[in-house]
């Protein structure tokens, strides 16, 4: 079979909303041949939509089989045939994956695997079977640089030959550069925007008990996002007596939306472990203030570089954190310098034409081993 009638099939557990550019650019790049094969999980906003597209296959429902382990149903079934290209979600808890790429390799497809390379807070076993997983694939595709370069350093890393590559996890920022205004501080209020999921790793929370900070009396939180924990977050505004300082705007996915609060925002907020929320906020141009222990942040912490695009304080400290935000949220000139640096970073890296290129140079490799 020739490179060009080979097929490319994506497993991935759900396609939130924010992967649509992305697979959509891929879709483009190899018309009819590129399908993406995911269950239909509700994430909430992330999967609130009715689109359905072209390169998109509905698999069965994700089910548990036992204790931490879970099983696809009709992953393994895909259509694959020899000369394909497999890639295959990253989820070593999900058995299916593992017999899926048994199978893809039995009968001469090639397999890629796309995932984390540490995810935090993950036991040893866990982290171990990964590793072991990711070896059997022919090439690997992690989320950042970062996790490249810290493979890279590992004794199993230095002497990797397969094609590795990052593909630097981002937004399509195409309608956010439509909807974003100009970053001036003096012409803002002293808002902060927090956007995301509701739960326990967001740590609300601490952002709450750092607006009842006096050196935040004149700061307000603007919350896009809903979930678990927002009725117990709105309790401790109510008892700390800052529920009029904070705007729960829901969950919102229309650019148009998030753009009009993210424009009256001097700063992003994301007191927990944060992951893709933190493009989402570089790419309005706010200067970042999450936490200090990189470790326990998702993989897209990579693009945040302290006294360059944002701030940091001390994780789970709610009295750092109102110093921190202090220091910054009224010095215009400081936030100016942090909003520039926030806008280059995404827009050189951290965007779907860029994931783009890159998974096209990590398929290009793939095709030319043996």
């Amino acid at each position: 079979m020739s490179p060009e009638m080979r097929s490319i099939h994506v497993l991935q557990p759900a396609i939130p909303t924010y992967r649509h550019d992305f697979f959509e650019r891929l879709s483009r790049a190899f018309p009819d041949r590129f399908f993406v094969h995911a269950s239909q999980q509700d994430l909430g906003a992330l999967t609130a939509t009715s689109n359905t597209f072209s390169w998109q296959r509905a698999l069965g429902p994700i089910k548990s089989i036992a204790p931490g382990v879970s099983w696809q149903v009709g992953a393994v079934g895909l259509p694959i045939r020899r000369g394909d290209i497999l890639i295959l979600s990253g989820a070593p808890r999900t058995l299916s994956n593992i017999i899926l790429m048994l199978r893809a390799r039995f009968i001469g497809a090639h397999v890629v695997w796309w995932g984390h390379y540490l995810s935090p807070n993950s036991p040893f076993w866990r982290r171990t079977l990964r590793i072991l997983l990711m070896r059997a694939a022919q090439g690997v595709l992690l989320y950042t640089d970062a996790e490249i370069a810290a493979y890279r350093q590992s004794w199993l890393g230095r002497r990797d030959t397969r094609p590795l590559q990052a593909l630097n996890n981002g937004l399509n920022i195409d309608p956010i550069d439509q909807h974003r205004e100009a970053y001036d501080a003096n012409n803002r209020p002293k808002d902060m925007l927090f956007i995301g999921r509701l739960s326990e790793k967001a740590r609300i929370d601490v952002a709450i008990e750092a607006l009842a900070d006096d050196r935040l009396s004149d700061v307000r939180l603007q919350v896009i996002g809903e979930g678990e924990t927002e009725a117990t977050a709105r309790q401790l505004a109510d008892h700390l007596g800052v529920a009029g300082r904070i705007v729960w705007n829901g969950a919102l996915t229309d650019e148009a939306e998030i753009g009009s609060i993210a424009n009256r925002c001097r700063v992003f907020l994301y007191p927990g472990d944060v992951g893709l929320s933190l493009i989402h906020g570089l790419a309005y141009g706010l200067p970042a203030v999450v936490h200090d222990d990189t470790a326990s942040h998702m993989p897209e912490i990579a693009a945040f570089e302290a006294g360059v695009n944002g701030r940091t304080f001390r994780r789970g400290d709610a009295d750092d954190l109102a110093g921190a935000v202090d220091s910054v949220i009224h010095d215009a000139p400081y936030l100016a310098r942090l909003s520039e640096s926030a806008l280059m970073t995404v827009s050189s890296g951290y965007n779907t034409e860029n994931m783009t290129k890159r998974f096209l140079e990590m398929i290009a490799a793939v095709l030319t081993m043996p």
